[in-house]
């Protein structure tokens, strides 16, 4: 071969051989950046898939824990129903007792008005009874009159004179006897017949005096003697 066809084969030689090493070096860096890539998205993967697991197991027990939240909720709504039907019987027989409540008392205070009604009456009566007795006391144990006073002062308060004008002399003595018993006076009628008329008037006994009275007149007149003392009252009460 000579030097002239040499060189050019040379030259074309060393070229081609720069170009061949110069591609083979990009092509293993491409294929180490490649690599570590892909070891890089590899550990990504793990860690992903590491973050599922934790997320899974995250996810099942926050899944028994909704499923047993659920169970307390579902007993909570039925603890909640039971004392809604507990409390709707509570306020029925709340509402029940408290009319209960209003019908005793309109009971009480009716019972309460008939006992004050009754207290009344007994009350009442008790006072007549009083007064009955005491009038009864006066009827059964009569007193002669104490003074000429009391007894001027007892005819001046009576009306028989007034209120029987037409009774005859006897008649309106008797009158006056039975009225003054009732007031608790002993003052008892006489009557006889003098000269053919009829002579009535009522006898009053005072200490040692005795007076008679006109029933129709309420005049009084001392007799001219005197008697001895009686006691004020013939009969004393017990």
């Amino acid at each position: 071969m000579s030097a002239k066809v040499f060189v050019p084969v040379l030259i074309f030689l060393v070229l081609t051989t720069g170009a061949g090493g110069g591609l083979y070096y990009q092509t293993n860096v491409a294929k180490q950046g490649l690599e570590s890539q892909v070891a890089t998205l590899q550990t990504e993967l793990t860690n992903s898939e590491t973050k599922a697991a934790d997320l899974q197991t995250n996810l099942t027990a926050s899944q028994t824990q909704a499923t047993g939240l659920q169970g307390q909720l579902k007993d909570s709504e039925t603890k909640a129903a039971d004392l809604q039907t507990k409390l709707t019987a509570s306020q029925t027989q709340t509402t029940n007792l408290q009319a209960q409540l209003k019908t005793s008392e309109g009971q009480v205070a009716t019972l309460q008005t008939s006992l004050q009604n009754a207290n009344d009456s007994v009350k009442t009566q008790q006072n007549l009874n009083t007064t009955l007795t005491a009038e009864l006391k006066k009827i059964k144990y009569p007193r002669h009159f104490a003074s000429i006073q009391e007894l001027t002062d007892w005819l001046h308060k009576d009306d028989t004179n007034t209120k029987y004008p037409n009774a005859s002399f006897a008649q309106i003595s008797f009158i006056l006897q039975v009225r003054a018993l009732a007031d608790g006076y002993l003052l008892p009628a006489y009557v006889t017949v003098y000269e053919g008329q009829t002579v009535a008037f009522n006898e009053a006994v005072i200490g040692d005096n005795l007076y008679a009275v006109s029933a129709s007149q309420d005049l009084t007149e001392a007799a001219p003697f005197r008697i001895t003392p009686v006691p004020s009252y013939p009969i004393s009460a017990p």
